[in-house]
């Protein structure tokens, strides 16, 4: 991995013998009244957000289904779809992409060998998605009394 231009190894586990011991990832055993005290917990404490394009209809039906079966709140934030005619302006108008930002000159930095992004294809989706998690961030300060959980 390079941090500006210094190679750094990277350990993603600091102990990984300990990480890597199945049993040490058990669930405990709960008992119905600690399942439902976490419940009410995760309900007072965390917002959660479900990142997706409105056009992903069969994502956002099986997370309400899902949802629904654990019976958590959440709230749908629209992705941003920069295929769309007028996505990129709608973007920047918005806020979640800087005035400054230039498409072209993103697409030719990330088409270089050294960026490892395949060397093909659009880097549309990538901008999008990072756009649509600052719009889920738009709406988390909103909501500052409880922990954001981006879904």
């Amino acid at each position: 991995r390079y941090i500006g231009n210094v190679a750094r190894r990277f350990h993603p586990l600091r102990n990984p013998d300990i990480c890597n011991q199945r049993h040490l990832g058990t669930s405990p055993s709960w008992s119905v009244s600690q399942w439902a005290e976490a419940l009410r917990w995760f309900q007072r404490s965390v917002a959660v957000y479900v990142l997706t394009l409105p056009t992903s209809t069969a994502r956002r039906q099986m997370m309400r289904e899902r949802f629904g079966q654990l019976e958590l709140e959440f709230t749908f934030v629209n992705g941003v779809d920069l295929r769309r005619s007028g996505g990129l302006e709608q973007a920047v108008q918005e806020g979640l992409i800087p005035t400054s930002f230039n498409l072209s000159r993103a697409q030719a930095e990330a088409l270089r060998l050294r960026n490892d992004m395949g060397g093909q294809g659009s880097i549309m989706g990538t901008v999008g998605c990072a756009a649509g998690h600052f719009r889920v961030q738009k709406h988390a300060v909103d909501a500052p009394k409880r922990r954001p959980l981006t879904v």
